[in-house]
């Protein structure tokens, strides 16, 4: 068994009678990631940006931000 994965190139891996692709990023895996990685977390956080601004303007906070609590 360790003679089989001795003698594969870098690329792939034998396995008793196939060749086994190297594990590689495709544009399918970013599309992936940006649908079910990226977005949602983009997505929460311009809610909870949203309600932050709703909630300090309605109790008359003119200013949230993180540089606004500096000055």
């Amino acid at each position: 068994m360790a003679e089989d994965t001795a003698n594969a190139t870098p690329a792939a891996r034998r396995s008793r009678t196939n060749t086994i692709p190297r594990r590689r990023y495709t544009v399918w895996a970013a599309i992936y990631f940006v649908a079910f990685v990226a977005l949602p977390i983009l997505g929460v956080s311009l809610l909870l940006d949203l309600a932050l601004a709703v909630i300090f303007r309605h109790f008359g906070l003119g200013c949230f931000g993180f540089w606004c609590w500096l000055a």
